[in-house]
């Protein structure tokens, strides 16, 4: 059989589609004068320790990818990679199917000499296949999850 008859609708667009029931059943249950409440009732500790995990996981996971980019032949320092990652993460948090940003990533390293675009695409690759190992492979994202514990934590006071 040359052709597959089933259609499957692309992971991102599934994602995205979850997201936004999540988000929707979330807007319409919460009161908004509620959330505020409850989010400056947390310490500004809570949050500093929330922001000092979020600055060290990207900065981990900077690390591993610039260990790929070293092993490709980058002869640039671990802040040009980390520079580049953000910026990469930044897009794939902003725009919709998380691929975006890591084409953005291989557009500007290979932007730099003696790389080719097909060794940075492998150095991504290779880091996405080590996140997935790490994360046990799921497939919900953490926002999908902080959404729904809200969604839930609603709908057990109501």
């Amino acid at each position: 059989m040359l052709f597959r008859s089933s259609f499957r609708i692309p992971g991102y667009v599934l994602n995205v589609a979850v997201s936004a029931v999540l988000l929707g059943i979330f807007f319409t249950l919460a009161d908004p004068k509620a959330v505020w409440e409850s989010a400056s009732g947390i310490g500004v500790g809570s949050y500093a320790l929330a922001v000092a995990g979020m600055v060290l996981a990207l900065f981990l996971n900077g690390a591993r990818w610039h260990s790929y980019l070293r092993g490709a032949g980058f002869p640039h320092p671990l802040t040009a990679a980390l520079r580049i990652r953000l910026i990469g993460q930044g897009l794939n948090i902003v725009l919709p199917g998380g691929v975006i940003g890591d084409a953005a990533q291989v557009l500007l390293v290979s932007r730099r000499p003696r790389l080719s675009a097909a060794k940075v695409v492998a150095t991504v690759v290779a880091d996405r296949l080590t996140a997935l190992i790490d994360r046990k492979s799921t497939r919900l994202n953490s926002s999908q999850v902080v959404i729904s514990y809200a969604v839930f934590c609603l709908k057990k006071k109501k």
